[in-house]
């Protein structure tokens, strides 16, 4: 298909169908290295605020704030050296690799082709240390730049779906850039620029609660409106979730200003900040899916079960077992700090109580509006398992809303399936491949287009724990978003309007000799 030739508006499972990778079919593309995507964003002329890089909040404990929300939140507050801290363990930079005349700086997140379109901006109605104002978190320097110079915490709210409560002083905005990736992934990208929207949501969830302090993640808002008021070009950048951040007090000498009724236009200099490269090319299945799910959805949710994928009943469901499982390393920051993807995957089973650990990680209903009205997330997992002590090789469904799991056919599928992902036969070393999948045409017919960026942000968002997890459990974990589509539902005998969203391997990893 010619990538130009697409129809102007997509719906989900329209824009995952022209998307999908044909074993017999796969485009030629060469990637151009004279025109690689700068990875930061840059706003040169803005008002400066330096973040703190010596702030410490001591240990804490990885699993509570993983499996118990709230563990920490007696401090309830934020202030400029926690939010530097937040920034630092959810976005920031953790190691540097040099390969093939280029430099690559690696995040806390895991991102396709290490291409990070994520960016974050920051609303503030004042807080110790920090002014009220619109900010965005310039990576590079480890600093904020000031876009806006007053609260718009109430234009925020006039955004979104669902009323933000009023104790809500900072609001974080998630946005993607879609040319970072599609610069590699043409027309496939705007699947993976939601997948790195969700692994950066979790790890921004997870900080928040390592800092003491609740949030709420919006997936509902006018587009439009948003990407105004941000200041983004929405034919290069869109937003595609609202972190709000609840705070229980005031603080002495600081109150609340009133936002302004209407948002002053940002000047086209700001704007234009979201192009990062001379020479990008837009896909119009990229642009035909974004502008489809920027409307918002009104009303609707799949009824029932029977509306998620079809998949048959196990003969047996089994209780995911807690287990107390003594990790190395298991201090939060330092399993953000030190999560690495790693797939030099050992032919070693993986320890029950690990396995388990990890399951519970993922029975964990992401913490966003649309799980919140729905009371079911629209991804459904599963996993095959090569190498787990006590579980027979195998295609598994795992039930989150119940935490249980049967067997619904035996088999060495692990191997089948790294054939399926582009041949990636390292893949058939892993001790377990999970799946996200999705109903997709059952999240049209509820939420049209906007369904679609559920599903696949709720898997990044899964996938993440399930990185973190590995990460501190001393396990290998990787992340596969190409596949050959047809071939997965085949393998796993999914109904035709339900589709593998996203595959995360996990295994034990060789040692170094």
């Amino acid at each position: 298909m010619n990538e130009k030739s697409d129809s102007a508006t997509l719906n989900g499972q329209e824009y995952h169908d022209i998307t999908g990778y044909d074993r017999l079919h796969m485009p030629r593309h060469t990637m151009d290295w004279s025109n690689v995507p700068r990875q930061t964003k840059s706003y040169p002329v803005l008002p400066t605020i330096a973040l703190e890089t010596d702030v410490d909040l001591g240990k804490k404990s990885f699993w509570k704030i993983m499996e118990e929300p709230g563990s920490y939140s007696g401090i309830a507050t934020i202030d400029i050296q926690s939010l530097s801290e937040v920034l630092r363990l959810a976005y920031g930079y953790t190691a540097r690799q040099q390969s093939g005349g280029q430099t690559y700086l690696y995040r806390s997140v895991p991102s396709a082709g290490a291409l990070y379109p994520a960016e974050i901006y920051i609303a503030v109605g004042g807080i110790p240390g920090l002014p009220a104002g619109l900010f965005h978190y310039d990576i590079q320097e480890f600093s904020l730049k000031q876009l806006r110079g007053e609260d718009i915490s109430s234009l925020i709210a006039a955004t979104l779906a669902i009323p933000k409560p009023e104790n809500c002083w900072v609001s974080f905005i998630l946005s993607g850039i879609f040319f970072r990736s599609s610069w590699k992934y043409r027309k496939r990208a705007f699947r993976y620029v939601l997948l790195d929207t969700g692994h950066l949501l979790e790890n921004l969830v997870s900080s928040l609660s390592y800092v003491g302090v609740a949030c709420s993640v919006r997936y509902d808002f006018d587009d439009e409106s948003l990407c105004s008021l941000v200041g983004l070009d929405r034919h290069k950048e869109a937003g595609f979730a609202i972190l709000d951040v609840h705070l229980e007090k005031t603080w002495h000498g600081l109150e609340k200003t009133s936002s302004p009724v209407e948002p002053v236009a940002l000047g086209a200099g700001l704007v234009g900040a979201g192009r990062v490269s001379s020479r990008e090319e837009a896909y119009d299945a990229i642009e035909g899916i974004y502008y489809k799910s920027s409307e918002c959805r009104k009303q609707g949710k799949p009824s029932g079960r029977e509306s998620l994928v079809t998949l048959p009943e196990p003969r047996e469901w089994f209780p995911v077992r807690q287990q107390d499982v003594e990790s190395h390393g298991a201090d939060y920051a330092g399993v953000v700090q030190g999560r690495r993807s790693r797939r030099n995957f050992a032919r070693e089973p993986i320890p029950v109580k690990s396995f388990m650990r990890l399951l519970s990680l993922v029975g964990t209903v992401p913490n966003s509006d649309i799980s919140v009205e729905s009371m079911v997330t629209p991804v459904k997992v599963g996993f095959l398992v090569g190498h787990v002590e006590g579980f027979d090789q195998g295609f598994y469904r795992f039930a989150s809303e119940d935490r249980a799991y049967g067997l619904l056919k035996s088999g060495s599928f692990v191997e089948t399936m790294a054939g399926i992902c582009l041949d990636q036969l390292w893949l058939a070393n892993a001790g377990a491949l999970f799946l996200f999948m999705a109903n997709l045409k059952a999240l049209d017919d509820a939420y049209g287009a906007r369904g679609y960026r559920y599903a696949m942000m709720d898997a990044g968002i899964l996938g993440q724990r399930l990185y973190l997890g590995s990460a501190a459990l001393g396990l290998g974990c990787c992340g596969i978003g190409a596949f050959y589509d047809n071939e997965a539902r085949e393998l796993l005998d999914l109904n035709d309007d339900s589709y593998l969203l996203y595959l995360v391997a996990v295994g034990n990893i060789k040692k170094r000799k």
